[in-house]
């Protein structure tokens, strides 16, 4: 009966490992599918990258914010 129930519960923990697996697979792919389908589309109109002002970076370099596109900022 105890080697039953060990039986049991390793199987239940081998079925969630890789349920886990499969589901953080998903969800990699979901978000490579997004980084890549964001970066094609064209931007709104009123997007903040659209403004055709130049800007002065700290250090001393010249550009807009369309150059920024696509770059995590903080």
């Amino acid at each position: 009966m105890k080697n039953l129930i060990y039986l049991l519960l390793a199987a239940f923990l081998f079925t969630a490992c890789n349920n886990a697996e499969k589901k953080e697979a998903e969800v990699e792919n979901n978000l490579a599918e997004t980084k890549v389908s964001s970066e094609n589309k064209e931007l709104p109109e009123l997007s903040i990258y659209n403004l055709p002002s130049t800007w002065t970076t700290q250090n001393g370099e010249h550009i807009q914010l369309e150059d920024l596109r696509g770059n995590v900022l903080v």
